[in-house]
């Protein structure tokens, strides 16, 4: 293989690797003017209507949005006549779309870079033959021969979670929307557990408030954040 060949190799390669290296999520947040008025305890409620907050995936997965909503100074409660908002909480993963990508790039091979003798004879005026040598030095060159090409199936999957919080009248009836969080993130991956925790991370900023638009945050695999929800689940 010529080196300009594998030059091009490693870089595709590492182009791969990179991108492996991190979670590309998408989050669109929306609030009302007034959230900061409606208090802070809360608890949590199942949007799932197969799904119940005993579900060991559901605790699982809550409980990465319940340190995050610890640390913006929400208070969880068990009992949910001390709580001020019943957030719900839902999540979902798409069956896999199936697709084909190709990659090319050019081919070069190298040529030249060596030193050659020639052998020349003359004959002088006389008729006397004259043999000499020289050596000629011929440079480097790269030239292109061709052209590779490969195919790659692939599926990508869109993991999904939401929040939305709800006021809890003194009646105990559930109120007005007070802010919504709509969390998605399209890869190769169907594990939905172990996406959860990038989904969570991304949206640690833009709960309660309004984005205005969708944000698109790239959240990197060894993010400390990430690593400390990770374990925050018990």
């Amino acid at each position: 293989m010529s080196l300009p060949r594998l030059i091009i190799l490693v870089f595709v390669l590492s182009v791969l690797t990179a991108c492996a290296g991190h979670v590309t999520v998408n989050v669109s947040a929306i609030s009302s003017n007034t959230v900061d008025s409606f208090g802070t305890r809360y608890v949590f409620a199942s949007a799932m209507r197969d799904v119940d907050t005993k579900d060991l995936y559901f605790r699982e997965y809550s409980q990465y949005f319940d340190t995050i909503l610890q640390k913006k100074k929400y208070i969880k409660v068990t009992d949910r006549q001390n709580a001020d908002l019943e957030i719900s909480f839902a999540y979902a993963i798409s069956d896999g779309t199936t697709g084909i990508s190709v990659f090319s790039w050019p081919i070069y091979e190298t040529f030249g870079g060596e030193t050659i003798t020639i052998t020349e004879q003359t004959r002088g005026p006389s008729g006397k033959l004259t043999t000499t040598t020289r050596q000629v030095h011929i440079p480097v060159r790269v030239q292109r021969i061709g052209t590779e090409v490969q195919t790659r199936s692939y599926t990508l999957y869109n993991r999904t979670a939401t929040l939305e919080a709800r006021v809890i009248n003194k009646d105990g009836s559930i109120g007005d929307v007070v802010w919504m969080v709509l969390i998605s993130s399209i890869g190769s991956s169907s594990d939905l557990r172990g996406t959860m925790p990038y989904l969570a991370a991304a949206s640690a900023e833009f709960i309660g408030i309004n984005t205005g638009e969708q944000r698109k945050i790239v959240v990197n695999r060894k993010d400390p954040f990430v690593l400390e929800l990770k374990s925050s689940v018990r």
